[in-house]
């Protein structure tokens, strides 16, 4: 049965006054059937009235648990068999097929801190135990992997029994990503698409190039910065965040991936650019911009002699 179900059932619960449970009197376990089809929407009702019943009625009690269990949900029966159980201690209870639907209905449909599913777990240790294998091992095997999965497990193991179910799975370890790395490309056979300057404040310019026929490599050259590339033009090659024109250009610094470039906020054709470079004294970077004078007066001779 579903949850939701479950729910239903204790707000019905919830719902329940004293009043409309004097209206339905059960006396004897088959009148609970006839409860649901006259107060088919009064399930708390009669629910409330199946309570009276097995209280004033102990000896009828598990004759109207399995009544019940047709009737109301099936976890909600399991107090019932509990209290024949306890008072009776007779392990035929532990065997009934209607006490072990309960039961398991208990372990996989409630939620580990309710009463309910944490009376269910005790029989899973106590004298029913060894009776209860079967029905676990069923369980298992129709559901391998539940919320209950470890008790069925443990109780499996203090019978000396097991389950395909509970064997160890195997540790699956992805694969570490393959580590990009820049290409080798031979200086002397450098060609190089439309040259983009940027302006930063303080003199500061960077122009990046992409190489001809390298997708998504660039020459990248900074000038008056601080550190150990000013007027030095480093290989990056640029990957891409989104189809908004997000992007990060990158290169290699230290053995490891240095993001030199980051193009951020996108909109109308217009981006946020930023600086990082080893040394150059700004902990959250630079802003530069796009200079159209200084990008039509950029040689790509240049770009490439420091390169």
């Amino acid at each position: 049965m579903s949850m939701k179900f479950f729910t239903a059932i204790a707000l019905l619960f919830a719902s329940f006054t004293a009043t409309a449970a004097e209206k339905i009197e059960i006396k004897s376990a088959q009148d609970i059937r006839k409860c649901e089809d006259s107060y088919r929407w009064d399930a708390a009702d009669c629910f409330a009235a199946y309570e009276k019943f097995v209280d004033k009625n102990p000896g009828k009690a598990f004759e109207a648990a399995k009544v019940g269990g047709r009737v109301f949900a099936r976890w909600s029966m399991l107090p019932t068999f509990d209290k024949v159980y306890q008072r009776t201690k007779n392990i035929a209870v532990c065997q009934d097929e209607d006490f072990q639907l309960s039961l398991m209905n208990a372990l996989w449909g409630l939620p580990s801190f309710h009463d309910v599913r944490k009376m269910a777990e005790k029989y899973l240790k106590n004298a029913c135990a060894p009776h209860l294998v079967n029905a676990v091992i069923k369980e298992l095997d129709d559901t391998p992997e539940t919320t209950a999965t470890e008790n069925f497990c443990a109780l499996l193991k203090s019978q000396g029994k097991n389950h395909s179910a509970c064997e160890p799975k195997p540790v699956t370890v992805a694969p570490e990503p393959e580590k990009e790395t820049l290409p080798q490309i031979a200086k002397s056979s450098l060609k190089l698409e439309q040259i983009k300057a940027y302006r930063g404040p303080e003199g500061i310019k960077v122009f990046i190039a992409e190489i001809r026929e390298q997708k998504d490599v660039y020459l990248v050259k900074f000038q008056g910065i601080k550190g150990p590339w000013n007027n030095r033009t480093i290989l990056h090659k640029a990957r891409r965040m989104d189809r908004n024109g997000n992007m990060d250009y990158w290169t290699e610094h230290d053995g490891a991936i240095w993001n030199s470039v980051l193009v951020r906020h996108c909109s109308g054709g217009y981006c946020q650019r930023q600086i990082y470079a080893p040394e150059q004294g700004y902990s959250d970077g630079i802003s530069i911009s796009y200079d159209e004078k200084e990008s039509e007066k950029a040689s790509a001779q240049d770009l490439v002699a420091t390169f």
